[in-house]
């Protein structure tokens, strides 16, 4: 079976081309992950009032360079705030 067909699951022995998806919508440029990075950062500000903010973006920087390299970025600022929280918290 040639790489860019499927088998359909419910017709035996059909299959249907197979188009990756690439919606350009969702992909994440630099300037609109550091706006998400930055909504991170207000975030957990808000979350531990008593921190220092130094300790707290050190967390989120720490986390977000984990992410250098890598061609995915959609779920990043997400990943960077659970990364941050756990490193936090202590809960790593």
């Amino acid at each position: 079976m040639p790489a860019s067909t499927l088998p359909l699951a419910d017709v035996p022995g059909e299959t249907r081309a197979f188009t990756p998806r690439r919606d350009d919508n969702s992909k994440m440029n630099a300037a609109t992950e550091d706006q998400h990075i930055s909504v991170v950062r207000q975030r957990l500000a808000r979350r531990f009032p008593t921190m220092d903010s130094g300790v707290i973006n050190q967390a989120i920087d720490t986390a977000h360079h984990k992410f250098d390299g890598r061609p995915v970025r959609d779920f990043v600022p997400l990943l960077v705030e659970r990364a941050a929280i756990r490193a936090l918290t202590g809960d790593t």
